[in-house]
């Protein structure tokens, strides 16, 4: 079993790893002797966080034995494990592969005065590692060379490394006073009861204050003039101003809102309601910082943090000739704006593509302004070192200037798009969160993270059956492609969503090349033993293996089909991290 995919041709290091974990199995007061006793490396996986490597697997462990009624008995387990290996004195910036074996076991039943026997096996781990890693020159991590005298000891266990959080600049917790009528009079004899919702809140940052806006659903159950008993949807836009910190245009605004307090009276038809909403406005700020980071995992969290592998900022000129199909007298004004992009990451190197919509304004042969709108595709390469597929790019993508020239029914227009982007990897680090004495040169700061909670990886076997439109003899080629993959956080478990798309190409028994397609809908629920509402999900699924068999008659192919599952369970929470200072005098 190995871990890894394709290297390029970089330098490498091979290490070789023992370890050794502790398996206790339950067994019957029954129990005369065990016979026999297997245990099987059934799956692993591992995740660099930061100094550690951190292998999790999964082992079948089959205890056949004895008992006192000579019966012969068996008992299979599935227990998990994991082990941190301490890498501190490699790097793991590239790429790695890993071995991992059981080499040997020893067992043996453990005293024990309760009614179950307790079956004790030592396991030891051969782990054969090859890490392929960049120049050292290259790498960003560093280590913390500019402490004072009395924390050098303390500071052989941290590392500082400049990743991407989201500070918090402010935070105000506000109540909202709504007053709101709805007339029901048309449809309403009687009301008995009102629930409400909030939908859409939105809050937007004007100078000094905050304006949040958003849709009050109100759920109204009711007797109507039909005689019936219903739950009658009225929805109800509002409006207000909160006073709030001067922030930044780069500030990003969180907001949370529930209703605290909801009063109503029915008066003449007309429902008059009063209501409290408490509205908690957080302002975040994407920034760069010099993060503490300890592998020994002896202090702080883990958390989920980007970091900056590069960055672009290029502007390039694209010309385009519209064709004007009606008279014209003069060219007023141009506008254009990028309506639509997307980008793919190739190795060093970015595919953009996107449109552009322009707004000619000009005066026709009547006199009269008009306006005129175009639409134009656009792509362009641009080289990047670091990209890859897998990695993250936050880019921003615009008209920086414009100039048109209208000749003989001719629009001729050079338009500058600018593209600023940076290329980011997401981390799983264990920061600094606990108060660590002595760091003179550090300070705290609040910060909105991801708190992980759970990473792991699950695989779905869908077997399924393709009934043929007509009789194979051969086939050519089955493809997969995975649509609408969702999961969702339920207690102690989530589940797992998707659909199947089938293309199956194959020659009939007239050997005339036929295609079908079919979709098949996929649902696994998997058990996490994580029981927290405020938790949620981040799953990446992707095709790991197929195999089919075409029957004997032809007429149905039979597949298998396993999904890789991985999958992060976080918490979103402020925490207090420590982080280096920034001397202001340089």
């Amino acid at each position: 079993m190995k871990q890894g995919g394709k290297i390029d041709n970089v330098t490498h290091t091979k290490r070789e790893y023992t370890f050794q974990i502790t398996e206790e199995i339950n067994l019957p007061e029954s129990l005369l002797q065990v016979q026999d006793f297997v245990i099987k490396l059934k799956k692993f996986n591992s995740m660099c966080c930061q100094d550690k490597l951190l292998i999790e697997g999964e082992l079948t462990e089959k205890v056949i034995y004895q008992s006192k009624a000579n019966a012969k008995e068996t008992k299979i387990e599935k227990p998990t494990f994991k082990y941190f290996l301490d890498i501190s004195n490699l790097s793991l910036d590239l790429d790695y592969k890993l071995d991992l074996e059981i080499k040997q076991f020893k067992y043996k039943l453990k005293d024990n005065n309760d009614k179950e026997q307790i079956l004790a096996a030592d396991i030891e781990f051969e782990l054969k590692l090859i890490i392929f890693e960049l120049e050292p020159s290259s790498l960003k991590v560093k280590n913390i060379n500019s402490l004072d005298a009395s924390s050098i000891k303390q500071s052989n266990y941290l590392k500082a490394r400049r990743l991407i959080l989201n500070k918090v600049l402010a935070e105000e917790v506000a109540k909202i006073l709504i007053r709101q009528e709805l007339d029901l009079r048309d449809e309403v004899e009687k009301v008995f009861d009102l629930n409400t919702k909030l939908i859409n809140v939105n809050g937007e940052a004007i100078n000094k204050k905050v304006l949040i806006s958003g849709i009050i659903c109100y759920q109204v159950l009711a007797l109507t003039k039909r005689g019936e008993v219903k739950y009658l949807e009225v929805n109800k836009s509002f409006k207000e101003t909160i006073s709030f910190k001067n922030i930044g245009l780069d500030a990003e605004l969180q907001i949370q809102s529930k209703v605290k307090d909801l009063e109503f009276a029915e008066e003449n038809g007309k429902l008059k309601l009063v209501m409290v909403i408490q509205v908690s406005i957080t302002a975040l700020q994407a920034v760069e910082v010099s993060l503490y980071i300890n592998p020994t995992g002896q202090y702080g969290e883990l958390i989920k943090a980007k970091e900056e592998i590069n960055n672009l900022e290029e502007e390039w000129m694209l010309e385009e000739e519209l064709g004007m199909t009606e008279p014209y007298q003069k060219l007023i004004e141009i506008k254009g704006e990028v309506t639509a992009s997307k980008t793919e990451l190739v190795t060093d190197k970015i595919i953009i593509s996107g449109q552009l919509l322009y707004e000619l304004f000009y005066i026709d042969q009547n006199g009269q302004e008009k306006i005129k709108t175009f639409n134009s595709n656009f792509y362009k390469l641009l080289n990047l070192k670091g990209a890859k597929k897998g990695l993250e790019l936050d880019y921003q993508l615009s008209v920086s200037d414009l100039q048109a020239n209208l000749t003989k029914g001719e629009l001729y227009i050079k338009v500058f798009l600018k593209f600023i982007g940076g290329l980011n990897r997401e981390l799983i680090i264990q920061a600094v969160t606990n108060q660590y004495k002595g760091l003179k040169q550090s300070t705290w700061d609040y910060f909105l993270v991801d708190r992980v909670l759970k990473v792991d990886h699950e695989e779905v076997l869908v077997p399924s059956e393709n009934y043929l439109t007509r009789y194979a003899k051969q086939i050519k080629e089955v493809k997969i492609q995975i649509l609408k993959s969702k999961s969702k956080l339920l207690a102690d478990s989530f589940l797992f969503s998707c659909k199947l798309k089938y293309f199956i190409n194959f020659i009939d028994q007239n050997n005339v090349e036929q295609e079908i397609t079919s979709i098949e809908d996929v649902y696994q629920l998997f058990t996490t033993k994580i029981n927290n509402k405020e938790a949620n999900i981040e799953l990446a699924s992707k095709l790991k293996y197929i195999d089919y068999e075409l029957n004997d008659s032809g007429e149905k192919l039979i597949l298998k089909t396993v999904l890789d599952c991985n999958y992060k369970i976080l918490e979103r929470v402020q925490l207090p991290i420590l982080v280096k200072k920034i001397n202001s005098s340089k």
